[in-house]
C-alpha cells in the first residue's frame, strides 16, 4: 500500500496548525481530506470518506472535545487515531488512554516525528485489521462446524465452547465459563467404565462415554491437543468431540437384547455379559443403559444373617 492509497483526516480547531499538518502530509504523498474544526464536522467527514487515520486535537473546543469525538468515531468507523496535544493534564491523558490511540504528537510538531508516527500507525492499523479479519473467519468456522469444540486453560477450566458443544452438553458457554470440565460433564472408558479425568495420554481419536449432569450418556470420539504459548509453556487444551451416529448411541437393553434374545448372567459371580462380550456387575450395567442411580443398604434378611446380635445389643 502506497501513501497515495491512504487517507488522513486532520481535526484541529486552530486553522493554521491544521493547514500546516495537511500540507506536510500531502507533501509526504498521503491523500489528505479538508480538515475538520469541530467534533460534529469530524464525524460527518468520517462517515463520508472513511479515512485510514485521524489526527485528532485532544483539546478540541466545543461540546465535543477530541476524546468525545474519537469515541463517537469508533462507533461508526474503524480507523487509527493519533492525538495532537500541546498541554494535556493527567486526567485528560487517562481519558485518552481508554480510546486506545495509536500515539500522541506534541505541538508544535516536527515533520520527521510526524511522518514516522503516521507511517507506523498506518502499518499497525493495517496489521490489526488483518488479524481481526482472520479471527472473525476463524470464529465463524468454529461456530458453524458440526464438531463440538471446547478449550480449557491450564487449570482445566472452560474458556470457550462452540454452539455444537453447547448442543452436545445441553448448556451454554455463558453458564459454564470458568468452571472445571468435571463440573460440566464426565468422561468414561467404554470398556472398563472407569472415569477419564486426564487427557494427557490420549494421542489419537479415542472412543469414550460422555455423561452430562442429568446422567444422560452418549458415545463420543475425542481428539485432544495441548496448547502452548510462543515460549512453549503449557496454556491449556482443546477438545474435539465427535458424537457417533444416533444408531450407535447408547440404547436401553430392550434394543440391545430383543425379546427373543437372552441376557447372560454368570451362574457363580452373577455378573452380566455386556453387548461388547465382557462381563460387568449389574450396577455398571444398569447405570450405563438405564441411567439408574444406586444407594447401598442391607435388606432385613441379610441384616439378620450378618448381624444376628445387633438388635439384642440395642435392647440392652
Amino acid at each position: 500500500m502506497t501513501p497515495l492509497q491512504r487517507t488522513i483526516l486532520v481535526v484541529d480547531d486552530e486553522t493554521m496548525i491544521a493547514e500546516d499538518l495537511c500540507e506536510s502530509l500531502q507533501e509526504a504523498g498521503y491523500r489528505v481530506l479538508t480538515p475538520a474544526h469541530s467534533g460534529p464536522d469530524a464525524l460527518r467527514k468520517v462517515q463520508e470518506e472513511s479515512p485510514d487515520l485521524v489526527l485528532m486535537d485532544i483539546n478540541l473546543k466545543g461540546d465535543m472535545d477530541g476524546i468525545n469525538t474519537t469515541q463517537a468515531i469508533q462507533k461508526i468507523d474503524d480507523c487509527a487515531v493519533i492525538y495532537l496535544t500541546a498541554n494535556a493534564d493527567s486526567q485528560t491523558l487517562q481519558r485518552a488512554k481508554m480510546t486506545n490511540p495509536f500515539g500522541y504528537i506534541i505541538k508544535p510538531f516536527r515533520e520527521r516525528e510526524l511522518h514516522a508516527m503516521v507511517e507506523i500507525s498506518l502499518y499497525r492499523h493495517a496489521q490489526e485489521k488483518q488479524a481481526k479479519l482472520r479471527q472473525n473467519m476463524f470464529m465463524q468456522t468454529l461456530d458453524n462446524t458440526p464438531d463440538a469444540i471446547l478449550v480449557l486453560n491450564e487449570l482445566n477450566e472452560l474458556q470457550f465452547m462452540n454452539p455444537s458443544a453447547e448442543a452436545l452438553l445441553e448448556t451454554t458457554l455463558l453458564n459454564e465459563q470458568g468452571k472445571t470440565l468435571q463440573e460440566i460433564a464426565r468422561f468414561y472408558d467404554p470398556e472398563s467404565q472407569n472415569p477419564v479425568d486426564s487427557f494427557e495420554n490420549i494421542r489419537k481419536l479415542t472412543p469414550l462415554i460422555l455423561m452430562l449432569r442429568n446422567q444422560k450418556r452418549c458415545k463420543v470420539k475425542l481428539f485432544t491437543a495441548a496448547l502452548h504459548d510462543t515460549q512453549g509453556k503449557f496454556q491449556g487444551r482443546v477438545l474435539n468431540l465427535y458424537q457417533q451416529a444416533q444408531a450407535e448411541a447408547i440404547t436401553p437393553p430392550q434394543q440391545l437384547h430383543p425379546a427373543h434374545d437372552v441376557t447372560t448372567i454368570c451362574a457363580s459371580c452373577k455378573q452380566i455379559r455386556m453387548p461388547s462380550g465382557e462381563f460387568s456387575n449389574f450396577e455398571t450395567y444398569f447405570r450405563q443403559y438405564f441411567q439408574v442411580k444406586f444407594s447401598h443398604g442391607i435388606c432385613p434378611h441379610c441384616f439378620e444373617q450378618l448381624y444376628p446380635n445387633y438388635l439384642e445389643t440395642l435392647k440392652d
